[in-house]
């Protein structure tokens, strides 16, 4: 997949939280929880997109970005 396939699958995945909310809300998920559940799907989402890049370089910036940003090269934690 090219970059710009993955960010397409990556927006896509990410776009689905909210249907997911709904469900986890009509189901009476409190929202600490959904939060979190939330939160997991697309830091999942995150990394299992960078798996799918094909240049170790753009990767490896985006890593060094989030760790400037957040502390981690994987993104934000949900406490942050």
């Amino acid at each position: 997949m090219t970059n710009g396939e993955v960010r397409t699958w990556y927006r896509q995945r990410v776009s689905e939280i909210v249907k997911l909310n709904l469900e986890w809300t009509a189901h009476g998920v409190a929202l600490e929880v959904r939060a979190r559940r939330a939160w997991q799907t697309r830091h999942d989402a995150r990394l299992e997109a960078r798996s799918m890049m094909e240049s170790i370089a753009e990767v490896n910036d985006l890593g060094e970005r989030d760790r400037r940003l957040y502390g981690s090269p994987d993104g934000p934690t949900f406490d942050r």
